[in-house]
């Protein structure tokens, strides 16, 4: 079953499987909004350069204040909508609860379990209620009224309300941790984002399966142009590396430039990618190149944590310093790193 619910600023898509307890809600702005989102990304030299990043935190964004904007009469009593801060945690909804996962879809979706005429009712008052105070011009008096929601007694609510969801403590989840509590450090170090160079010839299929391990390439049959050494992924196949995708902290690692120099990259791309990863419980780290003899890897945060990056990130790269080993450092990212985690997928 399927109900469109539409307003000049956006439209809602309410969609509800037979005998499946949630409906799902897929927003899409429109109008003015989008054109105002827009104009915030362009403005900014540095978003825009990120377009797609913010334009997905900006739907996002306007999805949970849609969601909040319920009447205060029921606000304590109103079903739990779940919506998603990253396409991990989305993912990890989709697997617990046996329900459709869609790539890049995260941002703009949102459940709620509760049956889809009800639903409609609520999300009807939530546009409105958001239009009138933030876009007034578009309210249509005569056209645009407020359903009496009918809504459990708090006493009900309590024993029809669905478990909350806590992607984090989940047993199958999929992080290590809550990455929340880790934003801390990642500010404080200045990382907001990995980095993978490639070849650009690898361009639709990055779009299309991701970035790959080599691994996964050969297990799915997917042809591809290698930015590394035939020894160095020889060196991963010794180490049982080779189901992991390699990244970086560093924009500008030394081993792009021998890359170019050996003449592997004609002409590159370097991928921009969503430190969520460094969250996956199966991700590891190094202290330097995975390659170098005596390399350490594990999956431990406080290990990734003991990594010095305020003596070299971001900087010039030394050879003679006495962190050129940790300039060096790597994540992997075990199989494959799927598109909607990619920043700058279409770049």
């Amino acid at each position: 079953m399927e109900y469109n619910i539409e307003y000049p600023t956006h439209r809602l898509i309410l969609h509800q499987e037979n005998k499946c307890i949630y409906t799902k809600v897929t927003c899409y702005v429109d109008g003015k909004v989008y054109n105002d989102m827009v104009n915030a990304i362009i403005m900014d030299d540095v978003k825009a350069f990120h377009f797609v990043y913010y334009e997905r935190q900006l739907i996002n964004g306007f999805l949970k204040s849609l969601v909040s904007y319920h009447n205060k009469e029921y606000k304590d009593n109103l079903p739990i909508f779940y919506c998603f801060d990253n396409e991990l945690e989305y993912y990890q909804f989709c697997v617990d609860n046996d329900l459709l996962f869609e790539e890049q879809e995260w941002c703009k979706t949102a459940y709620i379990c509760k049956e889809i005429k009800q639903v409609s009712y609520y999300l009807t008052n939530a546009s409105i209620l958001l239009i009138r105070t933030l876009y007034p011009e578009f309210i249509n008096p005569s056209k645009d009224k407020l359903f009496k929601l009918i809504v459990p007694s708090h006493k009900e609510q309590k024993i029809e309300k669905p478990k909350e969801f806590d992607p984090y403590a989940t047993k199958a989840s999929l992080y290590k941790c809550n990455p929340k509590d880790y934003q801390y450090f990642l500010v404080k170090n200045n990382i907001d984002r990995l980095y993978h160079f490639t070849s650009s010839n690898n361009r639709d299929s990055i779009r299309n399966n991701g970035i790959c391990s080599i691994k996964f390439l050969g297990d799915h049959g997917i042809s591809v142009h290698y930015a590394s050494s035939y020894e160095s992924r020889n060196i991963d196949k010794r180490k049982q590396t080779h189901n992991y995708v390699h990244l970086s902290y560093e924009r500008k690692n030394p081993m792009l430039f021998i890359a170019l120099k050996e003449g592997r990259l004609n002409d590159y791309i370097i991928y921009e990618v969503s430190t969520d990863v460094l969250f996956l419980k199966d991700t590891m780290f190094t202290h330097c190149n995975a390659a170098k003899t005596g390399a350490v890897f594990s999956t431990e945060l406080s290990y990734m944590m003991e990594i010095p990056f305020n003596k070299f990130h971001n900087m010039p790269y030394d050879k003679d310093s006495c962190y050129k080993d940790f300039f060096m450092s790597e994540i992997l990212v075990k199989d494959r790193i799927l598109p909607s985690l990619i920043l700058n997928l279409n770049v």
